[in-house]
């Protein structure tokens, strides 16, 4: 798993990465899943967005986990998060 979180760094590392042509090909890619995987996909990203939003922060990172505050909030307002473990309905 380490490896899927290298590869989504190395492609946001170099100066000026375009972040919406990378979103873009992600969600193009997972697009071309099935339905039960496509919303399998969104549950991991959104664990990640709820579980970053308790990080350390400091002036470099402080907008992204004051971004992943308010989607843990949204997450926990709509109950699609319990025992902090983000959870879609898979039929």
């Amino acid at each position: 798993m380490d490896n899927i979180a290298r590869i989504l760094s190395d492609a946001v590392n170099p100066m000026g990465s375009d972040t919406k042509d990378i979103a873009e090909s992600i969600e193009t890619a997972i697009e071309r899943e099935h339905r039960t995987l496509q919303q399998q996909t969104i549950a991991v990203l959104a664990q990640v967005l709820y579980a970053y939003a308790d990080a350390p922060s400091d002036g470099r990172n402080a907008a992204a986990v004051r971004l992943c505050q308010h989607v843990k909030a949204t997450l926990d307002a709509e109950q699609w998060a319990y025992n902090d473990k983000v959870r879609l309905p898979t039929i």
